[in-house]
This record gives C-alpha cells, structure tokens and sequence, in this order.
C-alpha cells in the first residue's frame, strides 16, 4: 500500500506539472497573438476589427471600405458567399458607429416564412415589440435579404421611404430611426434584372456596399485563422484539469 501510494503520489505531481506547463503555452500563445493583433491593427484600419480574423490584401481593402462606411449613416449591403463573415462584418460596422450603445437587432430572411417574418419586423399587436421597434435608435441588421418575398420587399420599402409602420393587427403607427444593414449569397442586380427582386428597393439598400472575398481568394488569411481557432480551442479545454 506503501508503495501504491508513493506511485500516485508521483503520478499526481507529474499530472500537476503538466498542468503548469499547459497552462504556460497558453498564457504564452495568448500574448502572442495579442501582438499580433496589435501589430496587424495597425495596418487594418482606423476602428476595432479585432473579431474579425485576417490581413490579407483583400481583407484590408475590406476594412478601408468599412473605415468610410462608419462614419455614415446611410444603408450598406454585404455580399459574398455562406461563411465568409457578413454578420461579423455587421456587427463591425454597428460596434464602431454612433449607435454602438443602442440595439443591434439581427433576422435572417431565409429562416422564416412571410407570415412569421411580418410578424417578427412589424411586431403582434399588445404582445411584443416588433424588430424595427426594437432597433429604433440603432441598427437593424437584414440576413439573406435576397430570399425575401416580393410582398415583403414592397412592405420594407415602404418603412425605408416613409420612416414608419403600422404595427400588425393594430392602428398604432409607429415611427422608427433605424440604420438598415442587409447581406446576401446571392447576386441582387441579377435578381433585378429577373425581375424577382425589387429594383427600387435595391437601390434603397445598396447605398453602400462591401463584397466579402471567399477564403480560396485570401490564403494568407489560413495560417491566421488556424491560429484563431487553436488558442479558442486550448482555452475551452484550459478549465478541464487532467485527472
């Protein structure tokens, strides 16, 4: 038994050592990456891009654009592909503005049918705020816009041309200041051209617009973003003490 106990003994100290050791090449891999980061906002732009993960070429014309978008207050549309970071860019651009301490509100386009998606921006009568009017003051942020329905399109526009809505199933009409950021997958001015998406809406969200490079155009970014998810990953795992 003597023996036995000796042997965890040791096992448990080596186990502790470990642990250390862990613990430090975290530590240090946190502080890289944290001049890293400092070393490439330098170069990125005037505002914190520090959640959005790249320094290739394409990327820092990305964050040039978005230097210029903050400082207005106008409508901007976020194209490219599933995965390439509209919502972050969004998020981006809300964060750094003058409405950062008001309500970012997001809804993906794609995800719900008409009724539940009027219902969600417009709001059911003596029940909830609807999303316009929980973004007034702030940003209203429009996911796979182009999967909106015609009917849908004519209802946003009108909220875009007029600054106000009727509440769904009430008379109440309520007047919103609402910034409208939009994204989508798919390419608006071929929509238009078919017919299937509002020209004069477009139009009114495409006052701005910033186009997302794909990861197979900016391969610089790879080493980066491996990096990223390496030091997020030993950090979820830090806690878990091996036993």
């Amino acid at each position: 038994l003597k023996e036995r106990n000796h042997k965890l003994e040791n096992s448990r100290a080596q186990i502790e050592r470990l642990n250390d050791q862990l613990g430090r090449k975290v530590r240090d891999r946190d502080s890289e990456l944290a001049v890293v980061r400092k070393e490439l906002d330098r170069e990125r732009g005037r505002y914190d891009y520090t959640s959005i993960t790249g320094a290739s070429d394409s990327m820092r014309k990305v964050f040039q654009q978005m230097d210029k978008i903050i400082e207005s207050e106008l409508p901007v549309l976020i194209h490219g592909e599933s995965g390439t970071g509209k919502e972050l860019i969004a998020r981006a651009i809300h964060h750094n503005g003058e409405r950062k301490d008001k309500p970012f509100v997001t809804e993906n386009c794609a995800a719900l049918p008409d009724t539940l998606l009027e219902s969600e921006l417009f709001g059911p009568y003596r029940n909830k705020k609807g999303l316009l009017e929980q973004a007034d003051g702030g940003t209203l942020f429009l996911d796979e816009i182009g999967d909106m329905s015609t009917e849908m399109q004519k209802k946003l526009l009108r909220v875009l041309q007029e600054g106000e809505f009727r509440v769904l199933g009430s008379d109440r009409i309520v007047q919103v200041d609402v910034r409208i950021l939009t994204a989508s997958h798919r390419n608006l001015e071929e929509m238009v051209r078919d017919g299937t998406f509002r020209e004069d809406l477009y139009y009114r969200i495409a006052v701005l617009s910033i186009v997302l490079p794909p990861l197979r155009e900016r391969r610089d970014d790879v080493p980066l973003l491996a990096e990223h998810l390496l030091a997020r990953a030993q950090l979820c795992a830090l806690p878990h003490r091996i036993a």
